[in-house]
């Protein structure tokens, strides 16, 4: 069984493997950073800079947990696939997966089409608060950007985090509402870490809860069109062996 969820989750590891290699490679393919165009929808819709107005709540006790809900990101993905594979919920898991992959894969195109470095650059001029929090903070903000250098990351738009996260909640209500009540709470905590840790702007949520909605319709027709198409070259290549 090990085997098997190796081999049906391989694809998801190329994936992350992509964009760990993507670096700077983003600014070189296009050096049009839209962050003052971000910057000015979320004054349009908001009134406001959401980056700077949770400046008011900044404690280092926060910043703590705002960082281990960053970073719980790759854990909320395993433990769902996890827990569908294990339960038996094979078409369910590969449902969730291949809307994951495909979700991520937009979102790298997106970032190529609107490349942007996050509020925590662009506006760094602007904050009066610095994100201080205990050796916790330190060491997470270290994995979370090891071997990827932040001043060269265009990952904003749309935000994956926020757009993958909110994909496994549509998935979890679809197939098991108690998890997806239980889960809330991690889900949300995670949305809001993403504005208060400055990596995103507010529209980027918002492209990418709209991708993962969308995803969440389009991902499992495109998995049954797989399947079947799998499965009747399967029957042809058996039908080819007997007739031989």
């Amino acid at each position: 069984m090990i085997l098997d969820f190796l081999r049906e989750t391989l694809p998801f590891a190329f994936c992350i493997s992509i964009y760990t290699n993507m670096h700077d490679m983003v600014h070189l393919v296009n050096p049009n950073d839209i962050d003052l165009r971000l910057m000015a929808w979320d004054k349009y819709l908001l009134g406001f800079h959401p980056a700077i107005y949770l400046e008011q709540f900044i404690t280092p006790d926060l910043t703590d947990f705002m960082y281990a809900s960053y970073s719980a990101f790759l854990i909320y993905i395993l433990v769902f696939s996890m827990y569908l594979y294990t339960n038996h919920k094979h078409e369910a898991f590969r449902e969730t997966l291949v809307s994951i992959i495909l979700t991520f894969y937009i979102g790298y195109i997106g970032y190529v089409l609107f490349p942007a470095v996050g509020p925590k650059f662009t506006m760094s001029h602007m904050f009066e608060t610095s994100l201080s929090g205990t050796q916790i903070s330190d060491r997470l903000s270290f994995l979370i950007n090891y071997e990827i250098s932040e001043y060269t990351r265009r990952d904003c738009f749309p935000s994956l985090h926020n757009g993958i996260i909110f994909l496994i909640l549509l998935f979890a209500y679809k197939y098991n509402k108690i998890y997806a009540i239980i889960f809330l709470p991690f889900a949300i905590s995670l949305f809001i870490s993403t504005l208060y840790l400055r990596y995103h702007y507010f529209v980027d949520m918002i492209a990418g809860f709209i991708l993962a909605s969308i995803i969440f319709y389009f991902g499992p027709i495109l998995n049954k069109f797989w399947e079947d198409n799998r499965y009747n070259k399967n029957c042809q290549y058996k039908v080819k062996s007997q007739e031989l």
